[in-house]
C-alpha cells in the first residue's frame, strides 16, 4: 500500500500530486490503466447474450439499477478522453482507480453497495474540499471541486424526500410487525438496505423511534 504524509502547510492538491507520482514510481498507475482498458474493451456476458454474468458481483436489494459497474465507468472514462472533457476525465479516472484499489484491498469484485460506498466517499471528499477552499478564499479551487462533484452526482441515487422516507418507515414497521421501541432493530434492518445512498441513517432511525413510540 502506498502511503504519504501531508507536509506542514502543504495543500491537498500538492499532496495528491506527490501521491500520484509515488504510485507511478511503484508501477501502480500503470497497472490500474491496464486493468481499466481491459475492463472497457471486454464485453460482459449480459452484453453478448443478454444473460447475467456468471461471476457478477452480488446485487444489493433496495439499491436499484442506478449503480454503475466498473466496466461501465471505464467505458465512460474512455468516452470522456475521446471528447476531451478534462473535468470528467480526471474525476472518472480517480473514481475508477478508487474502485480498483478497493477491489485489490478486498481481493474480490465489489458489490453494488460497495461501489456506491466508494462513489459516496469520493463525493464526500469533494464536499469537504469545497468547504476548506471556500474558507480559505480559494474560489478557483472550490469551483474545480464543485465541477468534479457534479460529475459524481450523476452516479448517486436521488435523495428521498422526508415524506418518502416516512412512508418507507411506515411500510417497514407494518411488514416487520414491530409494535414497540424495542423492535427498532427489526425495523431498521428492513429500512437501511432501501435507503442506502438515498437518506441519512440517523434521520431514518429518528423517524422509526418516533413512530414506534407513538404506536399503541
Amino acid at each position: 500500500m502506498t502511503i504519504i504524509k501531508v507536509r506542514e502547510n502543504e495543500s491537498i492538491e500538492e499532496a495528491l500530486r506527490r501521491f500520484k507520482k509515488e504510485c507511478e514510481r511503484n508501477g501502480i498507475m500503470q497497472e490500474i490503466k491496464r486493468r481499466v482498458l481491459r475492463a472497457a474493451e471486454r464485453p460482459t456476458q449480459k452484453e453478448s447474450d443478454g444473460s447475467a454474468p456468471q461471476n457478477a458481483p452480488p446485487h444489493d436489494e433496495g439499491i436499484g439499477d442506478f449503480v454503475p459497474t466498473l466496466p461501465q465507468l471505464s467505458k465512460e472514462l474512455l468516452e470522456a478522453m475521446k471528447s476531451k472533457d478534462p473535468v470528467r476525465v480526471s474525476t472518472l479516472r480517480m473514481l475508477v482507480s478508487a474502485i480498483r484499489y478497493k477491489e485489490v484491498e478486498k481481493k474480490k469484485d465489489l458489490s453494488e453497495g460497495e461501489v456506491l460506498d466508494v462513489i459516496q466517499s469520493e463525493a464526500k471528499r469533494r464536499k469537504e474540499s469545497i468547504d476548506e477552499y471556500t474558507k480559505a478564499s480559494r474560489a478557483d479551487l472550490a469551483a474545480k471541486e464543485e465541477a468534479e462533484l457534479n460529475v459524481l452526482k450523476v452516479y448517486l441515487p436521488q435523495a428521498l424526500t422526508e415524506a418518502e422516507l416516512k412512508a418507507l418507515v411506515q411500510a417497514a414497521i407494518q411488514s416487520s410487525g414491530a409494535k414497540a421501541p424495542q423492535d427498532m432493530g427489526r425495523v431498521m434492518s428492513v429500512v437501511m438496505p432501501q435507503i442506502k445512498g438515498r437518506a441519512d441513517g440517523k434521520q431514518a432511525q429518528s423517524l422509526v423511534q418516533q413512530a414506534l413510540s407513538g404506536a399503541k
